[in-house]
């Protein structure tokens, strides 16, 4: 067994009683680190139904080496050849997610995991509008490469004040209520499934100067006709997060 110690070509001799052979080795730098991004188009801290797990992705990640950039070659594990490379996975924006090496036992691809945090760890900053993160990978004293990814944060309905809402309450005596979305760069789909019965508009909102939000009347636009029931739907297409009311006094759900 041989193992790399620097940079540079060598000679590894083999000899046996009458018989001789050598073979030549070369041992270069990381020359250059491919992040793909097939399989992960974006993160976010929405966790869907599973609340209690975290928001985690798995980036495969390419080495490529060679005494020069026209001959650099990837980098592969082989029966006879450990590459062992040590790299480091970090997000520079250390507030919303973080990153670590992770070696796949089934494939043994090398790559990074990236741990999205959860809404209520970054709930003083979800006001921010953050459209992506960015992942470096970097060799020590080799190469290293920054690549961005979108970053699609989980959606958060209060009131304009950031209380949270557990009722809507809608009547004949309260006909309208307006409601804050924070989205970041999730802006949701808004729509009432009976617009000719509650409507759902954008409206300015006093003191709400966050890009990252959107604040939304909600009012009774039908009061002779029978308006419990009617779904007023907040949908983030990306992640597929779902924040809807129902009913005149209704619960808010989220799926």
């Amino acid at each position: 067994m041989a193992t790399a110690l620097s940079i540079g070509k060598c000679t590894v001799t083999h000899k046996s009683e009458s018989v001789s052979t050598y073979s030549l080795s070369l041992v270069v730098l990381v020359t250059r680190i491919s992040v793909d991004l097939t399989n992960v188009p974006f993160v976010s801290n929405y966790r869907g139904l599973e609340k209690h797990e975290p928001s985690s992705y798995f980036v495969p990640v390419s080495f490529y080496g060679g005494e020069t950039a026209a001959t650099a070659v990837e980098l592969l594990d082989t029966a006879a050849i450990s590459q062992n490379i040590e790299y480091t996975c970090t997000i520079e924006e250390t507030a919303f997610a973080v990153a670590s090496p992770e070696l796949q036992a089934v494939t043994n691809k090398r790559g990074c995991r990236i741990t999205v945090f959860s809404p209520l760890r970054i709930k003083g900053q979800e006001g921010a509008t953050k459209s992506a993160i960015t992942l470096v990978v970097g060799v020590v004293h080799e190469s290293q490469v920054a690549q961005s990814i979108p970053y699609y944060p989980a959606i958060w309905v209060t009131s304009t004040a950031g209380s949270p809402i557990e009722y809507l309450r809608l009547g004949l005596t309260r006909s309208a209520d307006v409601v804050l979305v924070t989205h970041g760069s999730s802006r949701p789909v808004v729509r009432s499934l009976d617009p000719s019965l509650v409507a759902v508009t954008p409206v300015a909102t006093a003191g709400n100067y966050n890009p990252g939000a959107t604040s939304y009347e909600i009012s009774v636009v039908q009061r002779r006709r029978p308006f419990a029931g009617v779904v007023v739907e907040f949908w983030v297409e990306q992640t597929l997060q779902k924040v809807w009311w129902h009913d005149s006094h209704s619960h808010k759900r989220t799926r």
